[in-house]
């Protein structure tokens, strides 16, 4: 996969198809929202805007979290349209937080150890039974084999 066809699936997966059980997930013709159901605090996942539509889009997504009383926080990332909806959010009182970076790993190219979480041989401790039997099932989550010699 190329770096556009990665972030095509992350769109999808993570910002438009995404669920979560705290949030109830509304779609609407320019955005994807995640309101929280059981705290004041509410988030924009995607947006499907453009320079016609940017502005109209902005003022009615605060009105509407505004009308809640949510705290709203608008996830933007650098292939999202149209091209200066950061500096156009910033214009409309949002305020920019820390950048987040998205890290992507080939888990078919990559060399092992790889895991969901961190493997115990990956420390160069002597390894026990404990151990062992944990990096067997990470590798076997993986879908790789490990030949013991």
């Amino acid at each position: 996969m190329n770096a556009e066809q990665i972030l095509a699936l992350f769109d999808q997966e993570q910002r438009r198809e995404v669920h979560f059980s705290d949030v109830r997930r509304e779609v609407t013709p320019t955005v994807v929202r995640q309101v929280g159901l059981y705290h004041p605090e509410s988030a924009i996942i995607y947006s499907w805007l453009n320079p016609a539509n940017v502005e109209a889009a902005i003022r009615e997504e605060i009105a509407y979290f505004s009308g809640l009383d949510h705290d709203l926080e608008w996830k933007v990332y650098e292939h999202d349209s149209p091209a200066d909806l950061k500096e156009r959010l910033l214009a409309h009182g949002f305020e920019a937080e820390e950048t987040e970076a998205l890290v992507i790993l080939d888990i078919e190219t990559s060399p092992p150890p790889y895991c969901s979480r961190p493997c115990p041989m990956t420390c160069g401790a002597s390894p026990t039974p404990t151990t062992w039997a944990r990096w067997r099932q990470c590798k076997k989550r993986s879908g790789r084999r490990i030949l013991a010699g």
